[in-house]
């Protein structure tokens, strides 16, 4: 069995597939980890106020802003034969 999954410019390399799937393939989505940043980066320069949703949004934007260089979007998919 093999698959593949993304190299370091997104492009397919091959691996070996899970058991049971057939045509494993993992694409980078760069532009999708761009927008997330974008909402995080407006969702710290908001003022929540008392809105506790706003309050954890913000919160969330903050810890996430942390840990931006180490993420990476990826869409992964499969073919199962059965």
């Amino acid at each position: 069995m093999s698959g593949s999954a993304s190299g370091a410019q997104g492009k397919p390399r091959r691996r070996p597939a899970p058991v049971g799937f057939t045509d494993v393939e993992v694409r980078d989505r760069p532009s999708w980890l761009a927008r997330e940043h974008a909402l995080w980066e407006e969702a710290v320069t908001l003022d929540p106020g008392e809105d506790p949703a706003l309050q954890s949004l913000h919160a969330e934007g903050v810890k996430s802003l942390q840990w931006t260089a180490l993420l990476r979007r990826v869409l992964g998919s499969r073919n199962n034969p059965r």
